[in-house]
């Protein structure tokens, strides 16, 4: 009987070590996604930058241009 809450004791803690492991890849996993994302958002923030301060310039242009006439 005691062999016998030894074994399972035993088989319990294997699958609670092998669920464990399957969470921690999965956050992992998931933490690697979130950093993807968050370069692409990056990324993206500074294209957009660049793009406005282009425009504004072109517009500043513009508007110095049109002052004259």
């Amino acid at each position: 009987n005691v062999k016998c809450k030894h074994i399972f004791a035993v088989e319990f803690s294997q699958k609670m070590k092998d669920q464990l492991k399957k969470s921690v890849t999965a956050i992992q996993d998931s933490i690697d996604f979130l950093r993807l994302g968050i370069k692409y958002m990056l990324f993206d923030l500074e294209a957009t930058r660049r793009e406005n301060a282009y425009l504004r310039k072109m517009l500043e242009q513009d508007s110095n241009g049109n002052k004259g006439e």
